[in-house]
């Protein structure tokens, strides 16, 4: 059907040799919540799967506190997935791989609103 991966990490784990995900110094606590791999086969697309999946990851990551910053990982060519993080409340940061992979950015006040609009 599909799966979901979500992790909560020290922002450091995010610089390396290989390349930097995001702006260090824009990230003002010590770890980042991210969902960096998320798949739902075609056959269970428009069935609200990928809606489940993703609700259930960004509450679990949001019951640390001490995440302010959440990230998502997508790439070149997914259209659909960065539509779809889009209108659950991500927005585009910048490119990262020489534009190989878009970073989209939320924190926590974001996914908050965006949640309660949808429910109000």
């Amino acid at each position: 059907m599909g799966y979901v991966y979500a992790n909560v990490s020290p922002k450091e784990a995010y610089d390396t040799k290989f390349a930097t995900f995001f702006d260090m110094n824009s990230v003002k606590r010590k770890n980042v919540g991210c969902l960096s791999q998320f798949y739902i086969k075609d056959e269970y697309r428009k069935y609200g799967v990928g809606s489940k999946l993703f609700d259930l990851s960004v509450q679990w990551l949001k019951q640390y506190e001490d995440i302010e910053d959440y990230f998502i990982y997508v790439s070149n060519g997914n259209e659909a997935g960065l539509n779809f993080y889009k209108r659950k409340g991500f927005n585009e940061s910048h490119q990262i791989l020489d534009g190989f992979i878009t970073v989209l950015r939320s924190s926590r006040k974001e996914l908050i609103e965006t949640n309660s609009t949808k429910e109000g």
